[in-house]
């Protein structure tokens, strides 16, 4: 449970689902239609890239009876996560970028949040919630961007350390599916789709099982599509043109693949013994028309079951209206929360306090999209949210470090060479070298007085700061105050802050630490 607690600082509230409001308003309902936005695959490739507008796996209607391996490999549960760690909605924005160019009105969305998240959310807010869960909630301008964190994204069946249980899932959706002609090498297909919900608009992001042959390629559906017909080459290059800098990561946009209609979209499980009505939460919130279940026995499918689930999609409604109303007011809480307390919360439900969730200030906060994006669809600057200066691929401002008289370029950025304050080699205190209190990276290399050559304030190349170290007799160079190094009668060969001694070979002269006519200084003997 402490992967829970990592990175908060300071509770600052709560939520008990039992006291959220029955009522917001307005009914919630499917029936008011949706509108894609954007769709993107994710391609195998070093660096983060996506295909727009990509295209869903095509179901192949394979022969049965049929067996497959059970699943093999590394899979994650969030492919934007595994390539954004931090901004997991940047590939999503940089997809209706490239889709819609400026068109996409993304300021009058209330909430941003994967699918994912809205489900356990919304068990939360019915009470049935039976994990421990912990979700990132951030607020820019007046958009809540939800998302949440696993306590492991990455899941290894092979390892024989693994605690899964024998499944057979992805195998599954790798043998009866394949991705269509542009789209080839993608890993997985992803979607943004945008609806009412009450009294709040919702954009939500989610993966894409599988899709129809039938009407493959067709741009429009039950749902509307944002992107125009005439789809074209330069909102990718336009999308690509502000990808930002810095240590910030910017996916690249490709042009590849065939939208797919939203009415041919399915929904794969490979769960026999799986009832409908537990489907039904994933495919609403995801507005997904077809569930196709795969019967079989440890992989081998005998058998794959059709269920059309936008006719059930009302009596769910119907059942779940409380719960759903909870949820909407549930998210009007947090962005009042948010506003009230830097813009950036951590929220968090165990499942030993299910109907509590507890509301956390983060230990860092920054931007959940990139600056570019929020200059662009938020119209968001340094004066209206403090995060924009924490954005890692927004240029620091350097701190001015030049003193009076000095121009910007003359300062010094690093360390200064000579020995620290108060070393007895050092120069005397209050000498030009000295360092002023207020300076944040050290001082200058040299006097301010320091010769004319290079800029203003700089000594030349060859000055170390101390005398130089000719031979006896040389005459004194160093900068006034200094003994001269090498004089006659001068044993050392540098300055050691002590009055120089006689010649070799004559009488000694007073004891070290002390000047003639002083007498030597007691020593402390216990």
């Amino acid at each position: 449970m402490r992967y829970l607690y990592r990175h908060t600082t300071d509770r600052v509230g709560g939520i008990n689902s039992a006291s959220l409001s029955t009522w917001t308003g307005a009914p919630i309902s499917s029936a008011e239609g949706f509108e894609v936005l954007c769709s993107y695959n994710w391609v195998n490739t070093d660096h983060p890239a996506i295909l727009v507008p990509g295209g869903a796996p095509v179901w192949t209607r394979p022969k049965l009876p049929q067996t497959v391996n059970k699943d093999h490999g590394v899979f994650y549960k969030d492919a934007n996560v595994a390539k954004n760690p931090a901004q997991p909605y940047e590939p999503m924005v940089r997809a209706i970028a490239a889709t819609s160019g400026t068109l996409a009105n993304l300021g009058n969305v209330d909430v941003i949040v994967n699918r994912t998240a809205l489900l356990q959310l919304f068990k939360f807010a019915k009470g049935s919630s039976a994990k421990n869960f912990k979700i990132d909630v951030n607020l820019v301008n007046n958009t809540l961007f939800v998302c949440g964190r696993q306590r492991k994204n990455r899941e290894d069946v092979t390892s024989p350390n693994s605690r899964a249980a024998p499944s057979w899932g992805h195998a599954f959706e790798e043998a009866f599916t394949k991705y269509g002609p542009g789209a080839e090498g993608s890993t997985s297909c992803q979607r943004a789709i945008r609806y009412r919900f009450g009294n709040l608009t919702f954009l939500v992001r989610h993966e894409v099982d599988a899709a129809y042959a039938s009407t493959a390629g067709s741009a429009r559906g039950n749902g509307t599509n944002a992107a125009s017909d005439d789809f074209k080459e330069r909102h990718v290059m336009w999308a690509n043109s502000f990808r930002g800098n810095g240590r910030a990561i910017c996916t690249e946009v490709r042009l590849g693949g065939q939208e797919t209609s939203p009415s041919d979209l399915i929904e794969l499980k490979a769960r026999p013994n799986m009832p409908v009505y537990m489907a039904i939460p994933q495919m609403w919130f995801g507005r997904t028309p077809h569930l196709l279940k795969g019967v079989h026995s440890k992989g081998r499918f005998t058998n794959v079951d059709h269920t059309a689930c936008v006719p059930e999609y009302k009596k769910w409604e119907e059942r779940n209206q409380e719960a759903l109303q909870k949820l909407a007011a549930m998210f009007v809480e947090l962005r009042r929360l948010a506003a009230a307390n830097g813009k950036s919360l951590v929220c968090i439900v165990r499942r030993d306090d299910k109907q509590m969730m507890e509301v956390w200030t983060p230990t860092f906060s920054r931007l959940p999209i990139p600056v570019d994006l929020a200059k662009i669809y938020w119209r968001l600057g340094p004066t209206n949210d403090p995060r924009y200066r924490n954005h890692p691929g927004q240029p620091q401002r350097q701190p001015q470090r030049q003193s009076q008289g000095q121009s910007q370029g003359d300062y010094h950025r690093g360390p200064p060479r000579g020995p620290p304050s108060g070393h007895p080699r050092g120069p005397p205190s209050g000498h030009p070298r000295g360092p002023p209190s207020s300076h944040p990276r050290g001082p200058p290399r040299g006097p301010s007085n320091g010769p004319p050559s290079g800029p203003t304030g700089y000594p030349p190349r060859n000055y170390s700061g101390y005398p130089p170290r000719g031979p006896a007799g040389h005459p004194p160079t160093g900068p006034p105050g200094y003994p001269p190094t090498g004089a006659p009668g001068h044993p050392s060969r540098g300055y050691s802050g002590f009055p120089p001694g006689p010649p070799p070979g004559s009488v000694p002269g007073p004891a070290p630490g002390t000047s003639p006519g002083v007498p030597p200084r007691k020593r402390n003997r216990h």
